[in-house]
């Protein structure tokens, strides 16, 4: 990886280190690699993509080297996914991320029997890893750990005079140990621990021999009472609202994460699963949270805007006519984004918040204007074409000095650009359109809706005008 071009340092860590974001999985058979870029000017997006790409195919190669010559075979022009699971290898990848801290794909999946969520988790891995522009797919239900397990004979316990309390202390403190006294040395204080010899308890052979009367005579080994078998138990046990669930993650090619989501749902729904054993999260579900509350905000501040100017005009249809620009500003803002390919994302819902509070600013002026020129006593068109005029200049040069003071911004340049671009490219949008669309289309619906609704004895110009 460090020799590939465009890479400016890399650094691993072999091994298990105890980290804020480590997960329960990892120890000596897992290992981190952080690739830095050398240039994060441009369009980084796609270069982190073709890196990533670049690094499957490293690791799919290094793998294929350790499966047998057949196996080489026959996943000769398989996809990097494909060689990595038959060799046993788990590979994530995964780009720094500025807002959110989870997997662009998250499906959790519910049931509270283990086996059982181990089987799901397995088939919905199998139905992601064969789903196109989905990559790195993993489940959270890593191989566990040897366990020995002990069932009682509660029926036997109970004609020994015993219980299972007694005979699990005992075996705590004949394996594990118990502390009888602590010594007293110059270096300091050492515990002493009373325990079996490691001979006697290492196997399960040895582990059936142990007496665990506490009387010690006579001996009552421990498989006369019990029955020990040895079994894989869970590598993490997981729970969300109170439900033992299983996480498949998935990183995803390009940026549709909403279109990504619905086609892993579709899927999903093929495996006639039951209803609410799964449900998909992740960043998905924090772009819709995030969507649903800029909506609410975006309603907001149009409502205040309105009331706002329904008290300073202090006429409701006025401010109707002003809220015309907004709609207009829009109507830039989609043309851009699909001019430019931007996705419609959080930051670009935040430029359109900010619009909704600024291009009124352009009819507010000329609505103003007209109103004032018609107290003066002038007909309602002649106002209408004398406030065009005497605004068209202020209006242009306001419009044009906020363009060009975020046009840096909407060029990309430098870092953090991900977040300024898309930000800037809307307002700029917004505003260009909403500016010449309001110098035509304000006056014309101003005209129609003060004829249709107000209602005074202001004369209108001469027939014909």
């Amino acid at each position: 990886i460090a020799a590939l071009p465009g890479v400016s340092h890399v650094h691993a860590v072999v091994g298990s280190e105890r980290r804020a974001d480590s997960g329960s999985d990892e120890g000596e058979h897992t290992a981190r690699i952080s690739v830095e870029l050398t240039d994060v000017r441009g369009d980084l997006a796609a270069r982190e993509e073709r890196m990533m790409e670049r690094v499957r195919a490293i690791v799919a190669d290094v793998a294929r080297g350790e499966l047998s010559a057949a196996a080489r075979d026959r996943l000769a022009d398989s996809r990097p996914g494909t060689i990595l699971a038959a060799a046993g290898v788990e590979l994530r990848l995964v780009r720094p991320s500025i807002f959110s801290f989870r997997t662009p794909i998250e499906v959790i999946v519910y049931d509270d029997d283990l086996p059982e969520l181990r089987r799901r988790a397995d088939e919905v891995t199998a139905t992601l890893t064969d789903l196109s522009g989905l990559t790195d797919v993993r489940s959270s239900l890593a191989a566990g750990y040897p366990e020995v397990r002990i069932r009682y004979d509660r029926d036997l316990l109970a004609r020994f005079g015993l219980d299972t309390g007694t005979v699990a202390r005992q075996l705590r403190e004949q394996i594990q140990g118990e502390r009888a006294t602590t010594l007293s040395r110059r270096t300091g204080r050492v515990d002493l621990t009373v325990r079996l010899v490691e001979d006697e308890r290492r196997s399960v052979d040895d582990l059936r021999r142990i007496n665990i009367n506490p009387a010690l005579t006579p001996p009552i080994p421990l498989d006369a009472v019990a029955h020990l078998e040895e079994a894989e138990g869970p590598s993490e046990i997981r729970r969300i609202d109170q439900r033992r669930a299983a996480v498949v993650t998935a990183n995803i090619e390009g940026f549709d994460l909403s279109g990504r989501a619905r086609a892993i749902a579709d899927a999903l729904t093929d495996l006639h699963l039951p209803t609410g054993s799964w449900e998909i999260g992740g960043q998905n579900r924090e772009m819709e949270r995030s969507l649903g509350s800029l909506q609410l905000a975006l309603g907001l501040a149009i409502f205040l805007v309105y009331v706002i100017m329904a008290s300073t005009f202090e006429s409701i249809l006025h401010p109707f006519v002003i809220l015309f620009s907004v709609p207009l500003a829009l109507t830039g803002v989609v043309l851009a984004l699909l001019a430019t390919g931007t996705p419609v994302s959080v930051v670009v819902l935040i430029g359109a918040i900010v619009l909704a509070g600024v291009v009124v600013n352009n009819a507010i002026v000329m609505v103003d204007t007209i109103n004032r020129h018609r107290a003066a006593g002038e007909a309602r068109v002649a106002a209408v074409h004398k406030a065009s005029v005497l605004r068209l200049r202020p209006i242009l040069i306001t419009t044009t000095t906020t363009v060009l003071g975020l046009l840096p911004l909407a060029l990309g340049l430098g870092e953090g650009a991900e977040v300024q671009q898309p930000l800037a490219i809307t307002v700029i949008a917004g505003l260009t359109s909403s500016t010449l669309l309001t110098l035509v289309v304000i006056p014309v619906v101003y005209l129609q809706l003060t004829r249709l609704l107000e209602r005074g004895p202001r004369p209108d110009p001469e027939p014909g005008t």
